[in-house]
């Protein structure tokens, strides 16, 4: 059941979302049966637009405010970005290691790896004009004593210092 601000709930058909799902601001993104992203936008929820990423989805993030989102496989090191507003694909981006997770901030778009310690953060910012391309920057890091290679959680401590009274 889905509530589009003061509208009335609405149901989606059975079926209507397999696989992953994600949602942004307006914007439901989900697994489409073809290698491709299917959106559904809040005031129509009947409507799927289908967009071929040209991988198996088997992750989906939608940045807060719905204009992009990144999709990737647990199958390869590949994820791609979706411009939503065009529904079409922005690039794709070879990664170190199968994704993770994804978060945003900002402009960004960050993916976090299995077993590779680093993050790529794209920025979207140039996406803005029509034909320029999405930046992208590696960023390694730092494994803290004892941790565990496998698990990614562990890579990153953070520790609150709280002040002294």
């Amino acid at each position: 059941m889905i509530a589009a601000g003061d509208t009335a709930q609405r149901r989606l058909a059975a079926g209507s979302l397999n696989g992953p799902v994600a949602a942004g601001d307006g914007v439901i993104a989900s697994a489409g049966p073809r290698q491709d992203v299917l959106l559904r936008w809040l005031d129509d929820l009947d409507r799927a637009v289908p967009v071929p990423v040209g991988i198996a989805i088997d992750g989906l993030f939608v940045r807060d405010d719905g204009r992009y989102l990144v999709a990737w496989s647990a199958r390869e090191p590949e994820a791609v970005i979706v411009d939503v507003a065009r529904s079409r694909v922005a690039g794709g981006v070879r990664t170190d290691d199968i994704v993770d997770e994804a978060a945003s901030a900002g402009s960004a778009i960050f993916l976090t790896h299995r077993t590779s310690p680093t993050v790529i953060a794209i920025d979207l910012a140039p996406l803005s004009s029509r034909e320029a391309t999405f930046a992208e920057r590696r960023v390694r890091l730092p494994l803290i004593a004892g941790a565990n290679r496998e698990h990614s959680r562990s890579r990153v401590a953070y520790r609150r210092r709280w002040p002294a009274c």
